[in-house]
């Protein structure tokens, strides 16, 4: 169960309330026999997975067509190396506001606390918007635009390391 009892009214933004920033549970359970036993067994799949579900066609079809894909160039790479940068500048950012920021809020004000000048910042917006594409609307998004995008990103990295 997932919840926020420890808020209360006071807080300084919503992004505190935002799951997104929180690890839930995580939880890996055996599928060795030994661990299953009478009066104690593994949940059905039918029970844990509603007939005709639809996420589940939908992440498979998502996995057959990232399968599909080259490894090199592919919405993959670039969702996988941004999610890597965004590691390094959420922190960043948050510890400069002392705010919880999405990270389009935390490239400003990484770029306004001087950490990279603003033609940095434009082009890592730049890269997040196609990231942002090609995670929720891939359709929209062709390969040239995610190479581009991929480049830049690879180009960024270099300059903020």
């Amino acid at each position: 169960m997932a919840g926020t009892a420890d808020i209360s009214t006071n807080y300084d933004n919503k992004t505190e309330l935002d799951f997104r920033n929180r690890l839930i549970a995580k939880f890996a359970i055996s599928r060795d026999k030994r661990f299953w036993n009478a009066g104690f067994e593994a949940t059905p799949r039918t029970a844990l997975y509603p007939p005709n579900d639809h996420v589940e066609e939908l992440t498979r079809h998502l996995q057959g067509r990232m399968r599909a894909e080259p490894a090199e160039g592919t919405i993959g790479r670039l969702l996988i190396e941004w999610g890597q940068l965004e590691e390094r500048l959420l922190p960043r950012g948050r510890q400069i506001t002392e705010r919880n920021l999405s990270v389009r809020e935390a490239i400003k004000a990484l770029a306004a606390h001087g950490d990279f000048p603003e033609e940095t910042a434009r082009n890592l917006d730049m890269v997040r918007r196609v990231r942002n594409l090609a995670a929720h609307t891939p359709s929209r998004v062709d390969s040239a635009q995610i190479q581009r995008a991929l480049q830049l990103l690879r180009e960024l990295v270099q300059q903020l390391q």
